[in-house]
């Protein structure tokens, strides 16, 4: 085997009996039967639940009895599906988390650099703090409204204010 062709058939030869012999489960050379690997295991998820600060209050559920997430609702997937609220209904408490609504009002307050996608979305009685798409006229005037499909939440992990999650949609 001294051309350089003889070493290429004798490399490709080798390569294709290593190949047939790892399809068939043995080792390569030596013919023996491999012990088969079975491939790891996804690692689930830990289960973790949430319980909020004694503090909090909803009137949807409980007095500091947890998330009031209701599990048998159906989330509206479309801004059409969900319902109307107001503001202060949301500040109040008597939405319940999780849950997606329509929301009108107008845009006090928009944040600006890293503060982009923060603003207040404010009616005549109250205001809440929005996450999410800023309108493109924000601040609006006095009497321009405009309506938003979002998703309450607890504003930090600590405090028992509420915010909105604007969703794509309107």
């Amino acid at each position: 085997m001294s051309r350089p062709s003889e070493w290429r058939s004798y490399l490709g030869a080798a390569a294709f009996a290593g190949f047939t012999a790892a399809a068939l489960g043995c080792h390569p050379g030596t013919g023996t039967a491999a012990v088969p690997v079975s491939p790891p295991q996804a690692a689930t998820p830990p289960v973790v639940t949430q319980t909020p600060p004694s503090g909090r209050t909803d009137e949807a559920g409980a007095a500091g009895g947890g998330d009031t997430r209701d599990d048998t609702d159906t989330l509206p997937t479309r801004p059409e599906q969900a319902p109307v609220v107001t503001v202060r209904e949301i500040v109040n408490g008597k939405v319940p988390l999780g849950r997606r609504v329509r929301v009108s009002g107008r845009c006090l307050d928009a944040g600006i650099g890293r503060a982009a996608g923060l603003w207040t979305l404010a009616d005549s009685a109250a205001q809440v703090e929005v996450r999410g798409l800023v309108p493109k006229h924000c601040p609006s005037k006095l009497d321009e409204t405009l309506m938003i499909f979002a998703q309450v939440e607890w504003k930090t992990s600590s405090s028992a204010e509420r915010l909105l999650l604007r969703l794509p949609g309107e």
